[in-house]
């Protein structure tokens, strides 16, 4: 019984964290990661996803020319 004990009251602190990792897995790392995801994607309204690889960041970085003044600013 004392061993039950011990173990009890070692899982309190992670019980009450519990509620703030699946939150953060929930509402900040599940998004973040399907955004990178969606990023290699062609997303289109009606029609279905088309894998793109790395096309979609080399013509955000070869014909926009906004992107490297922006990343250039705020680093």
């Amino acid at each position: 019984m004392k061993v039950l004990a011990k173990v009890n009251k070692r899982a309190w602190p992670y019980l009450f964290i519990l509620p703030w990792i699946i939150g953060f897995l929930v509402f900040t790392l599940g998004p973040l990661v399907l955004s990178f995801v969606m990023s290699f994607f062609d997303w289109s309204i009606t029609g279905t996803p088309k894998f793109r690889g790395l096309g979609n960041y080399i013509e955000m970085f070869t014909t926009d020319d906004q992107v490297l003044k922006s990343l250039s600013i705020s680093l």
